[in-house]
């Protein structure tokens, strides 16, 4: 706590208390912006300002301009003066007290911030826009490790600059931010002859217009090679700023050009210029890479082709809400981009357009869908996928928001599959850096294109950038008509040109993981499609009396002439234990005591009609299902390959499902328990090996019972979680935090 701060807390509230237009701040002896708001209410009361603000805007700076200069000798309201005091104390220096006098130690106060703003004279007079000034929390001294160069560019600029009518005192901080590149523009404006009121701070037409024309070399001097320096300064090259465009600038700036990917001159040529400048910087280069919400066809791959392009990005699901966009890869997609040889980079992003989104919790469960859909379509092995920030993300927004989701993405992913996945970051320059300066991204694809965004002024490129995105725009015609944003390739990240040669074998596990989780959401509605594979709801079933429940899935393979020549194939899911009939009918007297004339009965029964009544349109049938589901899945497959059942199933995948009971029953024997057994025996000959595929958890307690017919995976969960209850290790979720086989 700032004694001298509180005590300007309390003058300002106790001042202004109760009078319309002031609102009342916590006196804590801390400066803030909420004082310094509460002083500029302050300053705009006494000046007759009624509708007052927290911001010194064009209004307090025309009337603060009638007292001005403010000095020893201009008999200044003493409430004025006393703002002018409290301000001082809260930006560091010590006037003498808040007494309501201009005193020679005020003088000497004002005197001092101005040698710190590079303000000339040194007079200790207070102008309308140091007023302006004193009441911001921009800091004059080196804070947080600043640069001492780029403070003299600061200082430089607010010396020769602050008397042109929009450019107001920039921080002297010795830190490149939005403020200092605003300032940099207004500059470079004036000096290419912009007048006032037509100057503006922004990278517009007019100014690329007139850059053009600037054109600076080896042994050029005067105010552009200033401002170029500063530029190549605040972008992270430590050259000179002495107004001299010597052999070593030069150098420099051929080491920005390659690192830009623009051609390495050692001239200051516009695309120099626009990147130096802005975070798009000449959107009209030619990029190589490009990223779509739009399914790439043959035609449009052609259209790429023809383009230039290279590499094109892709979203590897649709956002989580009620009907999103359609922009996740297509199945088939891949393949039209590889044949037209074309790369391919996946980015995952289901919402992430506001600062609500991003939490540690999240983090993790993007992970995993991520993991899971990349996986699905095929990525290999050290695959990097973009996780996007697409919004302006402040300072402590990335702090308290990006920083721990992306841990979490981190924390995730490494227990996935131990890293299979590299991580990258789309976002702004700012958030890029930070999450990369974390370890938390291998490689930045910049939102470049957003250049009004807090994070892409007064921030350089990130030195682990990928792509770099500048441009929206639609390119081709016809068929091959297509929108794409338009990216800058730095090589670091090429894509992927081919996929994992098991894919389609993992592909088939995830999406029957997904139907089998599905059974458990009764409002699924006839018609509705899966998220992986595109399967469509086809039939849902019920038996009242013994509580099975199955999802009928079928997806279009062959398109006929006629809907009876169509072919698909069909995924037939079987639901768990969740009714009470469910534990007792079937979980005890079914799997336990391997009683007749329950849920395998009826499953089986159902599976032969479905046979002989769809047979026609068939052309390959998956069984799945979860916990008892599982295990009707087993059994139903089983008696299909035994021949007890008509057609056979391509494969059946079960999650920690229960296996069967070897230990006879020889109180109640019966047909369904002389199965059992004949089955065991099939099982030991290996005869189901590669037809029925069982997972399961370790740790998971229900599946751990019984002889699992087929092959067994078993995958165990970190210690991490050990401590948590038994239900969670059953649940099917937990298969999207492994690397299944």
């Amino acid at each position: 706590m700032d004694q001298m701060v509180k005590q300007a807390q309390e003058w300002v509230n106790s001042t202004y208390k109760g009078r319309a237009g002031y609102k009342e701040i916590e006196v804590t002896g801390k400066t803030g912006w909420s004082t310094m708001g509460a002083l500029t209410q302050a300053l705009q009361l006494e000046l007759g300002i009624t509708a007052t603000s927290t911001t010194f805007g064009p209004g307090t700076l025309a009337e603060i301009t009638k007292k001005c200069p403010i000095s020893t000798t201009s008999n200044t309201n003493t409430n004025i003066v006393k703002i002018i005091q409290a301000a001082l104390y809260c930006k560091g220096y010590g006037p003498g007290g808040i007494t309501g006098t201009y005193t020679p130690g005020t003088q000497t106060a004002i005197a001092s911030m101005q040698k710190d703003l590079g303000a000339t004279p040194n007079d200790g007079a207070v102008t309308p826009k140091l007023f302006k000034a004193l009441l911001t929390m921009d800091a004059y001294v080196l804070v947080n490790s600043g640069s001492e160069k780029i403070r003299k560019i600061q200082q430089w600029l607010n010396s020769k600059y602050i008397n042109r009518a929009d450019f107001f005192y920039m921080p002297c901080d010795g830190h490149y931010s939005r403020d200092v590149q605003k300032a940099l523009m207004f500059a470079i404006q004036y000096e290419e002859g912009l007048q006032d009121g037509v100057a503006n701070g922004y990278f517009g037409p007019k100014t690329q217009e007139k850059i053009q024309s600037v054109v600076l070399k080896e042994g050029s001097t005067g105010p552009f090679v200033y401002l170029f320096q500063a530029a190549l300064i605040f972008n992270g090259h430590d050259v000179p700023f002495d107004g001299n465009y010597s052999a070593f600038v030069a150098t420099q700036l051929k080491q920005f050009q390659n690192f830009s990917l623009l051609k390495a001159t050692g001239v200051s040529d516009f695309q120099t210029w626009a990147s130096l400048l802005v975070s798009t910087g000449d959107p009209e280069r030619q990029g190589k890479a490009c990223d779509c919400i739009t399914e790439v066809t043959p035609e449009r791959a052609k259209t790429l082709v023809a383009a230039g392009y290279e590499t094109v990005g892709r979203y590897l699901t649709n956002a989580n809400k009620k009907d999103p966009i359609n922009k996740k890869i297509q199945d088939g997609e891949i393949n039209n981009i590889f044949a037209a040889g074309l790369s391919i980079f996946p980015i995952y992003q289901t919402n992430g357009g506001d600062k609500e989104y991003f939490n540690a919790k999240q983090g993790d469960e993007d992970a995993i869908t991520a993991y899971k859909a990349a996986l699905y379509h095929g990525f290999p092995s050290g695959t990097t996928i973009y996780f996007a920030v697409d919004f302006d993300a402040t300072g402590d927004e990335i702090k308290d928001k990006i920083l721990p989701h992306f841990q979490a993405i981190n924390e995730r992913m490494k227990k996935l599959g131990n890293g299979y996945y590299d991580i990258g970051v789309y976002g702004s320059r700012n958030v890029c850096i930070q999450v990369s300066d974390k370890k938390y991204a291998t490689y930045s694809f910049v939102s470049g294109m957003s250049t009004g965004f807090s994070g892409n002024l007064g921030f350089p490129l990130p030195t682990n950038w990928a792509f770099d995105q500048i441009k929206e725009y639609t390119i081709g015609s016809g068929n091959g008509s297509i929108s794409i944003d338009k990216d800058i390739k730095s090589g670091r990240d090429n894509g992927v040109s081919k996929m994992e040669k098991d894919s389609d074998n993992l592909s088939i596990t995830m999406q029957l993981l997904e139907m089998a989780r599905s059974t458990y959401n009764e409002e699924k509605e006839i018609g509705e499609t899966t998220a992986l594979g595109n399967w469509k709801l086809y039939q849902k079933y019920k038996n009242e009396k013994t509580d099975l429940d199955v999802y009928v899935y079928r997806k279009l393979v062959i398109k006929g002439k006629t809907t009876v020549e169509d072919r698909y194939d069909y995924t037939v899911a079987f639901r768990g234990s969740q009714q009470w009939q469910d534990w007792i009918l079937q979980d005890y007297e079914q799997i336990l005591l391997n009683l007749d004339k329950l849920q395998a009965e009826d499953a089986s029964a159902y599976i032969g009609q479905l046979v002989r009544t769809d047979y026609q349109n068939m052309r390959n049938m998956y069984l799945t299902g979860h916990s008892l589901g599982g295990y009707l899945a087993q059994w139903v497959q089983s008696e299909m390959i035994d021949g007890a059942l008509p057609g056979s199933a391509l494969l059946a995948i079960t999650f920690n499902a229960p296996g069967f009971n070897s230990i006879e029953n020889p109180v109640i024997p019966g047909e369904y328990q002389k199965k059992v057994m004949k089955k065991i025996e099939n099982h030991k000959k290996n005869k189901y090996d590669s037809l029925i595929i069982n997972h399961r958890i370790k740790e998971d307690l229900i599946s751990a019972f019984g002889t699992k017919l087929g092959t067994l995976h078993v995958y165990s969960l970190t210690q991490d979680e050990l401590d948590i209850p038994a239900r969670y290790f059953h649940s099917p979720a937990r298969f999207e935090q492994v690397n299944l086989k």
